[in-house]
């Protein structure tokens, strides 16, 4: 399996290609339905993975560097305060930070739209945290 780092219009995007070259992710375009999602490493550490883990769906977007904007996937619905997962890779070792969205009581669901979640990661004292910020325009 090999790894193709490829930008379109400004955005970048990760693609796994198998022996038979299937493309594993859908080119950087958007779905009139559902909600749009994407990420943008404002940062200054890199994300090797990103993940949004939904009730019925896992998004991956993979290789942004600081100050990336990956290309959008579709996803049935999001909450604000969804779970999501980060992975970085310093000096040969990955650290995962796993966020995870106790209810979702006074939350909002968003249903359609398209998203673009601003993901900060920055070295702390005592290892890593992550903050997000959400900007939302619905349809």
């Amino acid at each position: 399996m090999f790894a193709v780092l490829a930008t379109l219009n400004g955005c970048s995007a990760t693609y796994y290609l198998e022996s038979r070259v299937n493309l594993k992710v859908s080119l950087c375009g958007k779905s009139e339905t559902g909600v749009n999602i994407r990420i943008r490493n404002s940062g200054k550490i890199t994300f090797s993975k990103f993940v949004f883990k939904n009730a019925d769906q896992v998004i991956v977007f993979s290789g942004l560097r600081s100050g990336e904007l990956s290309c959008y996937q579709n996803i049935s619905s999001i909450w604000t305060n969804n779970a999501y997962s980060v992975m970085i890779t310093k000096k040969r070792s990955t650290v995962t930070l796993e966020i995870i969205g106790i209810d979702h009581i006074g939350e909002t669901q968003i249903k359609h739209g398209d998203v673009t979640v601003d993901v900060v990661v920055e070295k702390t004292r005592n290892g890593f945290h992550s903050n997000t910020h959400w900007n939302i325009e619905t349809k």
